[in-house]
């Protein structure tokens, strides 16, 4: 399963949203933590994911909508799993575990 172009198209929607809100790497890097804002640029770049625990502040600081977000990461994720299970039509919907059965135990 090839994750780059997933992270990729992530990568640049914040990278977009970081301009957009006025921000330099290094802005981000430092507001995270990170001495270097070379893993910023490396998410940007798609070559690495970002964090989930830093998703929150990704959010504030970009003034991005939670939601928008989530939409994009899940539909990344989804198209990941299509691809390693080579299936080429999205589903109706996405399943939840409400919808799938538990296997029954077959007593003796």
């Amino acid at each position: 399963m090839n994750k780059a172009p997933s992270q990729k198209r992530i990568g640049q929607f914040l990278k977009q949203h970081r301009v957009k809100a006025g921000l330099t790497q290094s802005d981000v890097a430092q507001r995270l933590g990170y001495t270097s804002p070379q893993f910023i640029s490396n998410i940007e770049r798609g070559l690495c994911s970002a964090p989930v625990k830093h998703l929150k502040d990704f959010a504030k600081m970009y003034h991005l909508d939670s939601e928008e977000l989530i939409g994009l990461l899940l539909s990344e994720h989804e198209t990941l799993l299509r691809e390693a299970l080579n299936l080429n039509s999205k589903a109706p919907h996405l399943m939840t575990s409400d919808s799938v059965e538990t296997p029954q135990r077959f007593s003796s």
